[in-house]
């Protein structure tokens, strides 16, 4: 869902250029293996790792105080099974900057009730990897729940965080409030070795800045380490050619990053950055808010090797109770790269349990998207 228009103050100096056309990037191209024996790598530069402490926050905002233990209390989706499972579980959601779903966005309007329904139900199904999206990372004092990347931390009882704002307290879209982007959360032993704060392309003017997180994740057995992509694309009906640019540029970078490093500009400083140390010829998990129903991002990525997490083609999966198995109707997806055996798909709303509301508001506007999948050998 896009913000409102950006004022005078943070609008860009000059505008982007979107990324030239170029032939879709394939993951399923051959390539020579090579031994995953490189050195961790540091963080790209404006990616925020550290989550501030519950006792900071509860002193900086009062009202978060008795509102950061994990929440435990809703039920998991009919059909999820959350003790005994194979492989990864991921989990996709677009908490609306805090604010609940049918309300408009204002920082007057978070609540942290709606968070807390948000972060339970996301427990309630024990993901190891949460992608979240519309993370309103507000100054205290400025209004709003402040510092929402490091209150969903501990609301998801997360293992590591990697926090990549799109809009930020610097560069040439500076907004002095806030930062906003993407955060994407490990659980259950998953551990992030290192994350890249992308910049996408754009078009200047009032659309809103977009960014994607790139985070290494190694597993608690010690495992292959794969590559979780977490995006929220433009959001407007007529950009459906810039959509395509950012498709395009993420491609390309998870094709570079499958030998062992990528180049790219950071969504912030707006430096040219690279990262290095990667998997090689690893697993990647591509989720987000796309803004798009499934058929036109399919098209958009199409030779990719990128294939949606709902594909009776690519493994024995199942679909999960509530969901129309012939229509992927939702902007809400998660795609995985080939030799990731899918195993289940669902797309379940989020109750109210905390959060209570006459005016018929949810605790956000996006469901849950949750899926299971074994990783390539």
């Amino acid at each position: 869902m896009p913000t409102p228009p950006r004022t005078a103050k943070s609008a860009r100096s000059k505008p982007r250029a979107s990324s030239p056309k170029a032939t879709p990037a394939r993951f399923d191209k051959p390539r020579p293996s090579a031994p995953d024996s490189r050195p961790a790598a540091p963080d790209g530069h404006s990616v925020r790792r550290t989550p501030h402490s519950r006792a900071a926050l509860e002193r900086l905002e009062p009202k978060l105080r008795g509102k950061l233990d994990p929440p435990r209390s809703a039920r998991p989706p009919e059909g999820v099974e959350v003790r005994e499972r194979d492989g990864v579980r991921t989990v996709t959601v677009n908490i609306h900057q805090a604010v609940p779903g049918g309300r408009e966005l204002d920082p007057d309007h978070h609540d942290i009730d709606a968070l807390r329904d948000v972060a339970a139900y996301v427990n309630s199904v024990d993901p190891d990897v949460v992608a979240v999206q519309e993370v309103n990372d507000r100054k205290p004092g400025a209004g709003g729940i402040p510092h929402q990347a490091s209150v969903l931390f501990h609301l998801l009882d997360a293992d590591d965080m990697a926090f990549t704002p799109a809009l930020g307290h610097t560069g040439a879209a500076a907004d002095e409030d806030r930062e906003y982007g993407t955060a994407t959360f490990t659980r259950n032993g998953y551990r992030i070795e290192q994350a890249h704060n992308v910049d996408l392309p754009n078009r200047g003017g009032d659309i809103e800045d977009r960014s994607a997180g790139v985070a290494v994740v190694r597993p608690p057995d010690g495992g292959e380490r794969f590559t979780v992509v977490n995006a929220h694309l433009t959001a407007g009906s007529d950009e459906g050619d810039l959509r395509q640019d950012q498709l395009d540029a993420l491609t390309r970078v998870l094709d570079d990053a499958r030998d062992g490093s990528f180049s790219y500009r950071d969504a912030i400083s707006e430096g040219d950055s690279r990262a290095t140390s990667l998997p090689v010829d690893g697993d990647v998990i591509f989720a987000g808010d796309l803004n798009s129903r499934r058929g036109p991002v399919d098209d958009a990525i199409a030779g990719s090797g990128l294939e949606h997490a709902h594909h009776p083609a690519s493994s024995p999966w199942h679909i999960l109770p509530g969901v129309d198995p012939a229509t992927t109707e939702g902007i809400d997806h998660i795609y995985y790269s080939r030799g990731i055996e899918s195993r289940s798909w669902g797309v379940h709303d989020i109750p109210n349990d905390e959060f209570e509301a006459e005016d018929g508001a949810t605790p956000t506007d996006h469901p849950l998207v949750v899926s299971d999948a074994v990783l390539g050998e």
